[in-house]
C-alpha cells in the first residue's frame, strides 16, 4: 500500500500569516488606549485588529453598512450622527459657494477615504484638496486618494473622545495637513488648529 507524503515545509503556516501591526502581548484595554480610549463597540473584530488592510476598509465602506477608518491596521467605526451630518452639508454648501468663484480645488465628504499616511485611512467630515496636488487637474481613479488635504474638518459627536481627537490631529499634521477645524455643535464653537499645539476658537 503506497503512502502519500503530506508533510508541510517548515514555517509554511507561519509565513502564510501576515504580521500584525500590534504587539502580541496587548489586551483589548491596550488597544483601546492606543486608539484614543474609544468605546469597544467602535472597534471591528473582523479582520482581526492589527491585520486589516486598506482594501478591507474600502470594501466595508462601500457595503453601506457604516463608515470606518483604518488606524494602524485596525478598522474603527467613525462616530457620526444625523445632526453632525446636517452641519457638514451646510459647511460644504458654504465652501462650495466660495469655490464656485475661486476654483482652488475640490471638496470631499465623510464617505471619502484619504490615505494620509501608510496604514492610515482617515475620513474627515469635510476635506479640501487644492488643484496643486492633482497634475493637470485630473482626479486620480483610486478608491482612496493618496493625498493629505489642505483642510480637514471634523464635527465632534458624543462618540468621540479627547484622546481620539488628539490622535487625529497628530496624524493630520504629520501627513502635511495645513489646517484642521474641530466643530463643537453643543458649544456652538469651532477650534481652528494650525499645528497640534496651536489653536484658536471662533
Amino acid at each position: 500500500m503506497s503512502t502519500t507524503d503530506v508533510s508541510v515545509a517548515p514555517a509554511t503556516l507561519e509565513n502564510a500569516l501576515p504580521d500584525s501591526a500590534l504587539p502580541a502581548d496587548w489586551t483589548l484595554a491596550d488597544l483601546q488606549r492606543h486608539l484614543g480610549d474609544i468605546p469597544p463597540e467602535r472597534i471591528r473584530l473582523f479582520p482581526s485588529p492589527g491585520l486589516a488592510t486598506e482594501q478591507d476598509a474600502l470594501d466595508w465602506n462601500e457595503s453601506k453598512r457604516g463608515l470606518c477608518e483604518l488606524v494602524d491596521r485596525v478598522l474603527v467605526d467613525k462616530a457620526m450622527g444625523s445632526y453632525e451630518s446636517m452641519l457638514a452639508i451646510e459647511l460644504i454648501f458654504a465652501l462650495k459657494t466660495f469655490l464656485a468663484e475661486h476654483p482652488l480645488g475640490v471638496l470631499l465628504g465623510a464617505d471619502a477615504s484619504l490615505r494620509i499616511l501608510p496604514g492610515k485611512l482617515r475620513s474627515p467630515y469635510v476635506s479640501f484638496i487644492s488643484w496643486d496636488k492633482f497634475p493637470d487637474r485630473r482626479l486620480p481613479k483610486e478608491r482612496a486618494f493618496r493625498v493629505a488635504p489642505e483642510l480637514a474638518v471634523e464635527i465632534l459627536s458624543e462618540g468621540n473622545t479627547p484622546s481620539e481627537m488628539h490622535r487625529k490631529l497628530v496624524d493630520h499634521f504629520e501627513a502635511g495637513v495645513r489646517l484642521v477645524w474641530y466643530i463643537h455643535p453643543a458649544a456652538r464653537q469651532a477650534t481652528i488648529y494650525t499645528a497640534v499645539e496651536q489653536s484658536g476658537n471662533d
